[in-house]
């Protein structure tokens, strides 16, 4: 991908687990590197303000976020950030997009729907670098991830899962 083609990315999600995941995910599925974190509201908006992200990937339950006025803020800010919003409380979706969200995904959702999610404000010449589907299984236990081996994600030991069930 040449920089012409660099897409801007804030995760802000206070569980270091989440932002590690979206992280890999984004890297492997689109070759994205340009990714900020934040752990809670304040340090999102000033990430935002100073690194003007293209898509803010946004934690619903952040520590700071009330009522939806963190979406709105960002949605103001210079670079005018498509504002996904991720919760593991599915109810909360409606609330969300009458805050300004781009779009909402439940935590509980598998990784494509993220993604598909994204890829909606991602301009069209970012192709899907990912050599391969994501691990996937059917027998509805989480799919573990950690960085790459030799290309490819490699499985977590017990004690650290991913909650992502397909």
């Amino acid at each position: 991908m040449d920089d012409t083609a660099t897409i801007r990315m804030l995760i802000a999600d206070d569980q270091v687990e989440i932002r590690s995941a979206m992280r890999l995910l984004l890297s492997y599925t689109f070759g994205l590197t340009a990714v900020e974190e934040a752990v809670n509201a304040s340090q999102a908006m000033r990430i935002a303000r100073d690194a003007r992200p293209d898509i803010v990937l946004l934690d619903w339950e952040l520590p700071g976020q009330v009522d939806g006025a963190l979406v709105a803020a960002l949605r103001l800010t210079p670079s005018r950030p498509a504002v996904v919003v991720l919760s593991s409380k599915p109810e909360v979706r409606q609330a969300a997009l009458d805050a300004g969200a781009s779009a909402f995904v439940s935590k509980g959702d598998p990784p494509d729907v993220l993604l598909r999610a994204i890829g909606d404000y991602l301009p069209v010449d970012v192709p899907s670098s990912a050599p391969a589907p994501l691990p996937s299984r059917s027998d509805g236990k989480p799919v573990d991830l950690i960085p790459f081996v030799d290309g490819r994600p490699q499985a977590l030991g017990q004690n650290r899962r991913l909650g992502v069930v397909r």
